[in-house]
This record gives structure tokens, C-alpha cells and sequence, in this order.
């Protein structure tokens, strides 16, 4: 570590002597430059004696005059009032040593020594002048170029003097919301403006506008609202699945009552404390990357990604389902293993000392299994959410990739979505990821925030599950020779697990400007079929096997995912398509017999689950 810092910091050195010697070279160019212009220009006609004695002495006085100033320990696309001040300065001395110089020898006329340090000063400025508005375009194009961020519709709860100042400073800064209207509860100011915005209604009415105006964002302007108003608003703007802000009350402000303050402590405002002087060590970062649920059926996969790339990577897993399955790369000399549970607050500080990146895979995953207990499912599934990204913020955790679900979607009908999508979730899952999507971007802090939204999951996994649409199709055919489908309309997107985990790879290896604050569907847009369409391709490769169709629809829900936006910004491509998973599914079942037993509680979050909790 010392040694690379020793080294950026040389580096640095090198730059700025490079660049001061640049500007050195510069300044003595336009010192000969003026001389020779205002020789030629006066037609004065000095001899080359002179001439050169000249252009050696002047610039060469400049330049040690700058050296004593610091000029040129001064960024130069920075030109200020000081650099112009040391400049004339630098002129004001060398002209009068000019003049005492001329009135002894009488060699120059008064007229070529103004002339000459006009012309520095001309040619100086302009070059500097004409570096920092070379820069500035640079930044300027930079900004036009980047990826224009769309606009959220957004719905006002409120129209007093609080939120008036807040259009007023979200149009001032060019923040790019959209206020579409307005509610407020005075019955009286229905109908009127509020800077041009339309109050429409009581905030009874929230779900229904939310509805209509398909509304991204609701912020609540009403500092001075009892609190149970407020909290009545923000559930009824939950229950829509949309984000909600509350404008706090001053009073808040500084006895943080409010819930989503940015201006978290951190470990390290606490680290000079003399309680903590034999502690510092634990705090140091060690570029570990923590992936908790790392022993699961995507975990194994993204595991073996990060220690391919010489990544030092830590598992908080609680290993509900066991240890056998584990591959033997889980020894690897880069692999630390923490046996804990993300709903348990000191499991969760352990691994986070000294992580530079969080890879948040731990959850109780599939709609059945959040079914069977409803509460535990929002203990894990949502407070520990809040438990990890606030933890992650107090110890400096530079990024966190969160697995969310397309199932967020829900029923969408068979229009393509984007993650600008409106959501519809039909089940408890679903409610909880975009609970834990809503507070991971509330309360990150300094934590670069990431979500990714996948796909129905399928493939081979050490971990193996059989509780996924694809793998219970494939191996019912595979064993029992006959498989059904249910409904077999609704639409899905489908990824490979080991697609997934390079999805996760990618995501907390991109810099920041490409993954900071954005959600990602994961997938390919040629991933999406019909559970009828999975049926018909199981059967085309195991035509053996007796294909049924049920009228019966199990689970409704039916979405289509367009995925343009990770295979643009973080380069994703699938390797996997279904044909390939479903064989690579069917090889290790004939290598392993134990795989074929498909109704085994260890290849299912459901069972597992349910025995859990039932003892």
C-alpha cells in the first residue's frame, strides 16, 4: 500500500514538473516573440548582437521572476486575477530594469520597451485566456454529450409556502422533474395554481391522479401537517408503488427525526476517538468484495467470477441448505466464509469491516416461499435491507449491487418494459424488493447505489434448484418422462444463473458514472417467452417425454422486459439460451443421481422454508 501511494505520488510530481516546464518554454517563447515583433514592427533595426543578448536576458528574468511568485505552481486552465496581477507585476520589474538599462546605454527607444511589454502581455493572457475556454468547451461538450436523464412525473401533496419555494429551486436548478399537479386538503385553493402547476384535488384523491398521470414521484410539501396526515399520505402512495419524499420540518433537521437525512455519521467520525485507538486496523479498507447469500444458487456462480479476477471476496451465508454442494474453489486463499444471517445486526458488521463493495443476493426468494411467513419474509426481506445499506454507509462502503426481481412488473400485460416502467406487483416478493429498491436509494448516503431486476432465473448451479419453471420442466421430463405447463400464456423473460452472476460481475466493476443510482432490468430482449412457449422447446428436445397444457393459471403474472439498457451501458450479453441451460441441466442429472431427485427439500426455497419453520 505505501509503496503505491510512494508511486501515484512521484507520478503526480512528474506531471507537475512536466507541465510547469511546459509553461516555462511557453513564457520564454512569447518573452523572444515579443522582442523580435517589436524590433521588426519600430523598425529599429538592432543589431543581431543585441537582438539575441536581449531575447536571452528579458525572458530569461520573466521566467525566475514567475519561478518566485509561483506562477506556475497554479493550474494554467485556471487563469484568475492573481496569474494577470503576478503577470504585470513581472512586466512592471523587467521594463524598469529595461529603462534603467536604456537610459545608461541609450540602446532601445522608449516607444519599442511599452511596445514589447504590451505584446507579452497580449501573447501570455491570450494563451492562457485561450487554454481554460479550451477546457471549458471540453466540460461543456462532456455534459451535452452525457446520457440526458428523463424527466419524473411527479405529484405535489401541498400547495403552501413550502412548496412553492420547492418548484422554485427545482427550476432554478434544472432538476429534471415534471410536476403534472398538485393536491391540497383546503378546499379552497381547489381549482387554483401554484406557479403554474394545478391544484386538482383533496389528497384523498392521491391513487386515483397517481393512476391517471402515471406518476414516477410524490413529494409531500407539508411540513406542518399532523404527523398521522403525512403518514397516511406516504402509505397510500406506497400501496400505488410509487416513490414518495417528505420535505421535513425545520425542527427536524437537528433532532433527526426524519428518517431519510443524507448526513449519516460514518466510521470515521468516530475513529480518533481514544476508545478506538487499538482498532484503527479493523476499519482499513481491503478492496473485499462481500456477497451475501454467496453459497446460493447465483452466489456459487459469482463467487468463482471474482476469484477468477483476483478479486478478495468474503460470504455472509447462513447455509439453510447445507455445505456438501459447495464447489472446491470455496477454499480458495481469497475466500473468507461467514456463517450468519443478514437479519442479524452483528453477523452483518462482522462482514462489512473493510468491504469496498457489497453484492446484496441474500433474501427469502420466490413468491411461494414468502407465502409462509409473512412477517419473517418482511424481517428478511425488507429490515434487513435497512440494516445493510445503513451499516454499509457507516463504514464507507464504496458501492452496493442489490438483487431485485422483474417480477416487480407483475401484471403488465404484453407490452414491453423498461425500468422506467410503471410497476404492478401481484405478490408479497414483489412488494418487498420495491420496498428495499425505495429505501436503498433513500438511505445510501455515500454508498454508490445499483439495482438489478432479473429475470426468471434457470440453469445448473452447485447449489441446484428445482423450484424454477425451466429446471422442474426439464428434469420432470428428464425422470418421469411427462411435465405440464399451467395457463401457458402468461409472458416471462428468462436468464441463465451463470449470465446473472457476470450481470453482477459487470455491475460492481463499472465505473460509476455508468452504474451510480441506476436500475437495470437483466436479461436479453430474445429471452422472452411464454410458459407455453418453455413447454414446447422442453418437449422439441425430449420428445419422449408427455407434454400437457392446464387451463389453470397458478401464478398470473405476465410481463415482457426489454433489456437495451444493460446490454448498453454495461456491455451484457447472454451465453446461455434455453436449450443450452435446459442440457446442461439434463448432463449433470445423468452424471449425478442424486440431482434426479428432484422432489428433495435441499433443490427447493420452498420446502426448505416451510420445514424451517415448521420445527
Amino acid at each position: 500500500m505505501k509503496r503505491k501511494f510512494i508511486h501515484l505520488l512521484n507520478k503526480i510530481r512528474e506531471t507537475r514538473k512536466k507541465r510547469q516546464q511546459t509553461q516555462m518554454l511557453l513564457d520564454l517563447i512569447f518573452g523572444a516573440c515579443s522582442i523580435y515583433l517589436a524590433n521588426h514592427l519600430m523598425t529599429i533595426n538592432l543589431s543581431t548582437k543585441n537582438l539575441l543578448t536581449l531575447i536571452a536576458i528579458v525572458p530569461t528574468t520573466r521566467i525566475a521572476i514567475n519561478i518566485v511568485m509561483g506562477s506556475y505552481k497554479q493550474l494554467w486552465r485556471y487563469i484568475n486575477y492573481k496569474e494577470i496581477l503576478n503577470i504585470l507585476i513581472n512586466i512592471s520589474f523587467t521594463s524598469s530594469l529595461l529603462l534603467i538599462i536604456n537610459i545608461i546605454y541609450k540602446a532601445l527607444p522608449t516607444d519599442v520597451i511599452f511596445l514589447e511589454a504590451s505584446l507579452f502581455i497580449l501573447l501570455a493572457l491570450s494563451f492562457r485566456g485561450g487554454r481554460k475556454l479550451f477546457y471549458n468547451s471540453k466540460q461543456t461538450s462532456k455534459t451535452h454529450n452525457t446520457t440526458k436523464v428523463k424527466s419524473k412525473k411527479c405529484l405535489l401533496i401541498g400547495a403552501g409556502e413550502s412548496a412553492n419555494n420547492l418548484i422554485q429551486n427545482i427550476q432554478k436548478n434544472k432538476i429534471p422533474i415534471t410536476f403534472m399537479a398538485c393536491l391540497d386538503d383546503d378546499k379552497k385553493k381547489i381549482g387554483a395554481e401554484i406557479q403554474k402547476i394545478k391544484i386538482l384535488g383533496a389528497t384523498d384523491q392521491l391513487s386515483f391522479y397517481v393512476q391517471k398521470l402515471e406518476i414516477d414521484l410524490v413529494i409531500v410539501a407539508m411540513p406542518s401537517a399532523p404527523q398521522f396526515n403525512i403518514q397516511k399520505i406516504v402509505s397510500s402512495a406506497r400501496k400505488c408503488n410509487t416513490r414518495v419524499k417528505v420535505i421535513p420540518k425545520v425542527s427536524q433537521l437537528y433532532v433527526k427525526q426524519d428518517e431519510q437525512m443524507n448526513f449519516n455519521f460514518t466510521i470515521d467520525d468516530l475513529i480518533d476517538s481514544k476508545e478506538f485507538v487499538n482498532k484503527k486496523s479493523h476499519t482499513d479498507k481491503k478492496s473485499i468484495t462481500l456477497v451475501t447469500g454467496g453459497a446460493g444458487y447465483i452466489g456459487t456462480h459469482l463467487v468463482k467470477k471474482l476469484l477468477d479476477n483476483g478479486q478478495k471476496v468474503r460470504v455472509l451465508d447462513n447455509f439453510i441448505f447445507g455445505k456438501s454442494y459447495l464447489p472446491e474453489y470455496f477454499n480458495h486463499p481469497n475466500l473468507e466464509i461467514i456463517n450468519g444471517n443478514i437479519a442479524n445486526i452483528q453477523d452483518v458488521v462482522t462482514s462489512l469491516k473493510g468491504v469496498d463493495t457489497v453484492i446484496a443476493l441474500a433474501a427469502l426468494v420466490g413468491d411461494p416461499a414468502c407465502g409462509i411467513n409473512a412477517e419473517e419474509t418482511l424481517n428478511l426481506n425488507y429490515e434487513a435491507t435497512k440494516v445493510l445499506i445503513e451499516t454499509a454507509n457507516f463504514y464507507g462502503v464504496k458501492r452496493i449491487v442489490f438483487a431485485s426481481s422483474c417480477s416487480v412488473y407483475g401484471e403488465s400485460g404484453s407490452e414491453f418494459l423498461t425500468e422506467e416502467s410503471q410497476l404492478n406487483p401481484v405478490s408479497l416478493y414483489a412488494k418487498t424488493r420495491i420496498m428495499s429498491e425505495d429505501i436503498i436509494f433513500s438511505r445510501c448516503g455515500k454508498v454508490e447505489p445499483v439495482v438489478l431486476r432479473l429475470s426468471t432465473v434457470f440453469g445448473y448451479s452447485p447449489r441446484m434448484r428445482y423450484d424454477l419453471v425451466v429446471n422442474t420442466l426439464a428434469i420432470r421430463a428428464h425422470v418421469d418422462k411427462k411435465f405440464s405447463v399451467f395457463g401457458g400464456n402468461q409472458w416471462r423473460p428468462f436468464v441463465h444463473c451463470d449470465d446473472v452472476a457476470q450481470a453482477f460481475f459487470l455491475a460492481s466493476n463499472a465505473p460509476s458514472e455508468n452504474v451510480k443510482n441506476q436500475i437495470f432490468n437483466v436479461g436479453s430482449n430474445d429471452m422472452n417467452f411464454t410458459i407455453k412457449n418453455i413447454g414446447e422447446k422442453i418437449h422439441e428436445m425430449m420428445p419422449q417425454a408427455k407434454f400437457e397444457i392446464s387451463d389453470d393459471i397458478v401464478d398470473p403474472r405476465n410481463y415482457k422486459v426489454n433489456f437495451d439498457k444493460i446490454n448498453s451501458l454495461l456491455n451484457f450479453k447472454k451465453q446461455y439460451d434455453i436449450e443450452s441451460g435446459v442440457n446442461q441441466i439434463i448432463k449433470k442429472a445423468s452424471e449425478n443421481e442424486s440431482l434426479k431427485n428432484y422432489k428433495d427439500s435441499v433443490f427447493s426455497n420452498f420446502t426448505t422454508t416451510e420445514k424451517l419453520y415448521s420445527e
